[in-house]
């Protein structure tokens, strides 16, 4: 300010008084111009030092006159025609002629004019006179502009001061207070301003209140990846703690309704939490929305507690509350409400910002909670399935095995009928009831195989955690796979040589090998049809040294993998087949676990990976990479 007022003092205000005092300047300075220029070039054109010091005296005399005079010059300078000084005269006037009436801000106003000395002969310049002046006194047209000028001054300082308080108001204190509130908030969540006076608060608060609904999105995505193993009170629990914590509401309230008959209700679960959610606040809001719910009509109970404010009555408080319905089924059967009670001080309703901001909470909540039950759904689903697939594939295995071993034990029996000595006269039907009792014996240790193959999926629980030889877990998988199915199908093994031992759950390795295995028999068979079952797969290992991995590699030359219309999937829709609920079959029924299971069993339990792709040559190929020692594993038994 203080600069822009000085500036308006030199640029304008003195540039205007410079041009009154040079249009007046016989009225201001009423010098005897031709005496001063004739005492002037007698200095000038002496000819000797006695004339020039005789000359000098003279002038002098007259210029103190003047300067002694009541006249604000208070500079005289006498120059020759090479500017060389050869006279000045001075006299300190600035303070007594620059006062309030005549001066704005500066009191050092000065200003020069030049008197042309000539030879009036020659008609050429042999000097000069210049004179200094200030501000002259009592002069009223100076005084006016003065007057003007101040009024300038006090318009420039009335609106200098309105925009610093505006600044200093709408920008830098604004600024300041969410500095601190980014600085408080590093590394935790944002605090939101509880009154934003300012746009750049509020801009602070929506981008505020983005990052708490990220976190609670973020919160909800983590119940989701664990909702199997979490059960809904723990989820409603630690969401009415998070949200609370997070939002720092005084209560938060969810509250699950079960319809008991066409007008009433039962309290199936409720949920609290907050800095000041006392004893007595969850059971005046739980009063209040069995009151609003004891109606059968949907559109009613609706209408009370959907997106609603209330004010709850609690001993003699009053205290505001907001009410929406997160979650129910199609008939009202069953509900979810959720109440927030952001300050229970206050009766009146916040502003429009904050019943949007409880809304978007809620939304939030209800989508994190949808996805949560819809992937349990899922979960039951491939669960189901699963049971399902392996109860029949386990009956179709064993099956064939009993059909087998009861041609066996037919013919132990047929033996046993016999003589002993017709046995013993017979090397060949010796022979032949060995072989049968072998027979029988293998069919019943293969059964154990079988079984154990499908006993695998119940260890998933209990998983035990052991160093095991790859190539041999690979090689008892692909022997027992060749006995499980009679098709027409080339195995092949290349296993790599000293492949040191991995750390695996060898029973849950061999289910999702073996359903890999399966996957890839259903994939030649669909390729073949009905012209017989003919194709290879296979099983290659290897070991990277840099990774630390062993891999494992199972290939088949059925029709490779497919997306959902039949074609050759994309590597992005390749990607998708570990989804749960992903599936390419047509009203047909799901084979094996599902890779969904298999993906748990490598990515999640032995933190490896599995890649799957379509092989250059046709088919499809499956990548398994095993570390050979489980990071952070704990042996679980």
């Amino acid at each position: 300010m203080a600069l822009i007022l000085l500036e308006l003092d030199r640029q304008n205000y003195q540039v205007r008084k410079k041009e009154i005092i040079v249009n007046f300047w016989e009225e201001f300075f009423p010098l005897d111009q031709e005496d001063l220029t004739l005492r002037s070039r007698l200095m000038l054109e002496a000819r000797s030092p006695e004339e020039r010091e005789k000359a000098k005296t003279s002038l002098s005399k007259s210029l103190l006159k003047i300067l002694d005079g009541d006249t604000s010059i208070y500079r005289i300078i006498l120059e020759d025609a090479d500017r060389q000084i050869l006279l000045k005269e001075e006299r300190s006037k600035f303070r007594e002629y620059n006062t309030y009436s005549n001066s704005l801000i500066l009191k050092d106003f000065r200003g020069q004019t030049s008197l042309k000395i000539s030879d009036p002969v020659k008609n050429a310049p042999v000097g000069r006179l210049i004179l200094g002046y200030t501000t002259p006194k009592k002069d009223k047209r100076i005084e006016d502009l003065t007057s003007e000028y101040r009024i300038y001054a006090l318009i420039v300082i009335i609106v200098l001061s309105l925009s610093y308080f505006f600044i200093l108001k709408y920008l830098i204190l604004p600024v300041k207070r969410v500095v601190a509130y980014l600085e408080e908030s590093r590394g935790r969540a944002p605090h939101l301003f509880e009154r934003p006076k300012t746009l750049l608060e509020k801009e602070y608060n929506n981008l505020a209140r983005d990052s708490l609904l990220t976190r609670v999105n973020q919160k909800l995505k983590d119940f989701l990846a664990t909702s199997a193993n979490l059960d809904q009170n723990r989820i409603m629990t630690e969401l009415a703690e998070f949200t609370a914590g997070l939002f720092e509401f005084d209560c938060i309230y969810f509250l699950i309704l079960k319809r008991r008959d066409d007008s009433n209700f039962e309290v199936a679960g409720e949920y609290s939490s907050g800095r000041r959610c006392n004893a007595g606040l969850p059971p005046a809001m739980k009063s209040y929305i069995l009151s609003q719910t004891a109606t059968p009509a949907v559109p009613l109970i609706e209408k009370k507690l959907k997106n609603a404010a209330f004010v709850l009555q609690l001993d003699s408080r009053q205290i505001f509350a907001w009410s929406d319905i997160i979650l129910s089924d199609k008939d009202f059967n069953e509900v979810l409400i959720g109440v927030h009670v952001p300050d229970s001080g206050k009766s009146c309703a916040p502003d429009r910002w904050h019943l949007e901001t409880y809304r978007l909470l809620t939304d939030e909540i209800r989508l994190g909670l949808q996805s949560i039950e819809n992937q349990r759904k899922i979960i039951f689903k491939e669960k189901s399935e699963a049971t399902i697939s392996l109860s029949r594939n386990l009956g179709h295995d064993l099956t064939n095995i009993i059909a087998t071993s009861k041609l066996d034990l037919l013919a132990v029996k047929s033996f046993l009928d016999m003589e002993e000595d017709e046995i013993k006269r017979s090397p060949e039907k010796q022979k032949i009831f060995k072989e049968s009792l072998a027979a029988v014996l293998n069919n019943t240790m293969f059964l154990q195989q079988i079984v154990n193959v499908y006993r695998s999926f119940s260890f998933i629980k209990r998983p035990r955690f052991e160093y095991v030889d790859v190539n041999r877990l690979l090689q008892e998988i692909v022997d027992l796979f060749r006995l499980s199915t009679s098709a027409n199908i080339d195995i092949r093994t290349s296993l790599a040589a000293e492949i040191p031992p991995c750390r695996l759950e060898e029973r849950l390795v061999k289910l999702a090998v073996f359903n890999i295995l399966t996957n890839a028999l259903e994939a030649i068979k669909r390729k073949s049809g009905a012209e017989g079952v003919v194709g290879f797969i296979n099983v290659k290992t290897t070991f990277d040294e840099k990774a630390d991995q062993v891999v494992i590699s199972i290939r088949d030359s059925g029709h490779g993998i497919r997306n959902e219309r039949g074609e050759i999937a994309t590597p992005m829709e390749i990607d998708r087949i570990f989804s749960l609920g992903f599936s390419t079959k047509k009203n047909e029924e799901g084979e094996g676990l599902g890779l969904n299971w298999v993906y748990t069993i490598i990515t999640e339990f032995h933190k490896g990976r599995i890649q799957p792709r379509n092989h250059p040559e046709g088919g499809a190929e499956f990548l398994i990479y095993l570390n050979r020692e489980m990071p952070e594993s704990k042996d679980q038994d």
